[in-house]
């Protein structure tokens, strides 16, 4: 059975969502707000939980030459000198996250999906699947995927509980060429560094030469007009000063330094309501401390898809099951992220040091048990 399906939002989500179900046949439209497909300056990691899927699904090969492949992550004290404990990687992968999005919207277009920019969708009735515009139109599908992020038009529909909240934490990202650089050894890991009341990592993204970093750090408010602003080098060096000189060298080289503050919300207790399916962000924004923001979207289209490939003429099973199957593992990974943070973003020495130890014996199994999930695994249980 041919369905029209309409998903709201171009990023991550909604455009893996939109190739995967192209790829079975349907009709597929992307409508996003915005006039371009553009995402932010930012390194982003796909665990092997997502890239064993991508591969799965014919794309992790078009990724090659956007990529790097770290083969460890070293956890580090503040200061640089001391590790901490480390784990080697199997197939995960960095990228610049424009680079991401404009190999998906790529591939969408070269199906031949529809992906309507400048269409930005403010209501949605859930038991018809009807679509309103803010251009007045009106678009009636047979689903509906909102995958427009953590302020997703789903609040204004039925999920009225969905609310952005400040985190407590602020995040200062850039990208740095890497031949400004020392120690180019020791950048090609992904680097992580324990700090009192913050952390730092940066990992190589990309073949350009090129080192993501992001330093985040405890804050009681966040006063942005928006989430995201130009930041002050000045201000970063300043917040760091006592870190390492490496780190200081990095933040130092780096053109443009942007400011966020985190949001997340609260678990919801559904992901569907009718006609109406949550994806990415706008089912599960999530504190970015295990780095699974990205990899549980890719889940999520990977699992909707295969779900309504083996269900085509089911809705309703389709539906269970991907609620049944994305709730209990986003909500999971939802808590383990905000525990990650509060992890750390330990001030005190004496707990800190208690900390690393504990480090030493459980990022072999943290990493194990989030990068070995197996999507079809999980499906062959239903």
């Amino acid at each position: 059975m041919k369905l029209k399906i309409a998903i709201v939002g171009a990023g991550i989500s909604g455009l893996t969502a939109g190739i995967l179900l192209k790829k079975l046949g349907h009709d597929v439209s992307i409508f996003e707000k915005s006039s371009s497909i553009s995402e932010y300056g930012a390194g982003i990691n796909l665990s092997r939980n997502a890239t064993i899927l991508l591969e799965r699904s014919s794309l992790l090969d078009g990724l090659k030459d956007i990529s790097q492949y770290p083969s460890r992550s070293i956890i580090r004290n503040y200061k640089g000198s001391k590790e901490i404990a480390s784990k080697d990687l199997k197939g995960l992968i960095t990228c610049d996250r424009r680079e991401l999005v404009k190999f998906l919207s790529n591939t969408f277009i070269d199906q031949e999906g529809d992906l309507h920019l400048s269409n930005e969708v403010y209501e949605v009735n859930a038991s018809t699947g009807e679509l309103s515009f803010k251009n007045k139109e009106k678009e009636k599908a047979d689903l509906v995927l909102a995958c427009d992020g953590i302020k997703s038009l789903a609040k204004v529909n039925n999920f009225k509980e969905i609310e952005a909240r400040f985190s407590g934490y602020v995040a200062w990202r850039g990208i740095v060429d890497i031949e400004n650089l020392p120690n180019p050894k020791k950048l090609k890991d992904i680097n992580i560094y324990y700090g009192p009341g913050a952390h730092v990592v940066h990992y190589p993204i990309g073949q350009k030469g090129k080192i993501n970093f992001i330093a985040i750090q405890s804050s009681p408010d966040w006063l942005g007009e928006s989430w995201r602003t130009q930041g002050k080098k000045e201000d970063l060096l300043e917040e760091f000063k006592d870190w390492d000189k490496d780190i200081l060298r990095l933040f130092s080289n780096c053109s443009k330094v942007y400011k966020w503050g985190i949001f997340d919300r609260k678990q919801l207790k559904r992901l569907v309501d009718s006609k109406l399916v949550l994806m990415g962000d706008a089912a599960h924004p999530m504190v970015p401390f295990m780095g699974q923001g990205a990899c549980m979207s890719i889940e999520d289209a990977y699992i909707f898809s295969r779900l309504l490939e083996g269900h085509p003429e089911n809705l309703n099973k389709v539906l269970d099951g991907y609620q049944k199957l994305r709730l209990k593992r986003v909500s999971w990974m939802q808590k383990r992220s905000r525990i990650q943070g509060k992890f750390n973003h330990i001030s005190n020495p004496l707990i800190a040091k208690i900390r690393n130890l504990a480090t030493r014996s459980l990022i072999s199994r943290n990493i194990e048990d989030i990068h070995s999930y197996d999507a079809d695994l999980e499906l062959s249980k239903l």
